[in-house]
């Protein structure tokens, strides 16, 4: 609601008076309250909530936490891969993934460092070798800080990567990812695009300047 000069913020002003009324601004001017204007102003509101990760919006974090959260949403978006930490860093913050995830989201982001453009899920039936070459090579690079293990990992895209490996991990890492950085669009989901039939799959929000990931 507004109020019009000078009556906004005078002690002695509540509303407009239905008959003369005199009352005394700052400066010990008389006015007439029944002169007053009052109207409604429409103030748009800015959604802030889907920019808020999860753990601050459940209220375990500070407010200047909060805050501070929200305001790294309008910085530009950048991608670090960190394979000694086990997490990606973001400019919304860090996101830890579990070492196969990783190596599948590092697998995606060196594609888009190189320039493309996105990529067709395996079609049913299908086992993708290049796919899982591109996979293998992140998950081998994985064990030289200090992972072990994940044979069954191995052994799972050994004669290739079909769609139920492609789209289960998909899921798993964007969910992880929403869950840390806050939901509905952050940029470093695995992201879709195209035409059914014809959907492609990659960081495509992302500027290939933008990643920085192990070689």
């Amino acid at each position: 609601m507004l109020v019009s000069e000078p009556y906004e913020g005078l002690r002695d002003f509540f509303y407009p008076a239905p008959n003369e009324r005199i009352i005394y601004t700052r400066g010990d001017l008389p006015v007439d309250a029944s002169k007053a204007r009052v109207w409604l102003a429409e103030i748009p509101f800015v959604r802030m909530r889907e920019g808020i990760p999860e753990a601050l919006r459940m209220g375990k974090a500070s407010y200047s936490e909060v805050v501070r959260a929200a305001g790294r949403r309008f910085d530009k978006p950048c991608l670090r891969i960190a394979f000694d930490h086990r997490r990606i860093h973001t400019h919304l913050g860090s996101v830890p993934l579990p070492p196969v995830d990783l190596a599948f989201y590092a697998w995606l982001a060196r594609l888009r460092r190189e320039g493309d453009a996105g990529i067709p899920c395996p079609a049913e039936g299908e086992r993708n070798q290049r796919y899982a070459q591109g996979f293998r090579a992140c998950l081998d690079q994985l064990t030289e800080h200090g992972l072990r293990g994940h044979d069954g990992t191995r052994r799972a895209i050994a004669q290739g990567m079909d769609k139920a490996y492609f789209e289960q991990r998909k899921t798993r890492i964007n969910r992880a990812i929403r869950l840390a950085l806050g939901t509905n669009g952050s940029p470093y989901e695995i992201q879709r695009v195209g035409k059914p039939g014809h959907f492609r799959f990659g960081l495509l929000a992302l500027k290939p300047s933008a990643i920085e990931v192990p070689q």
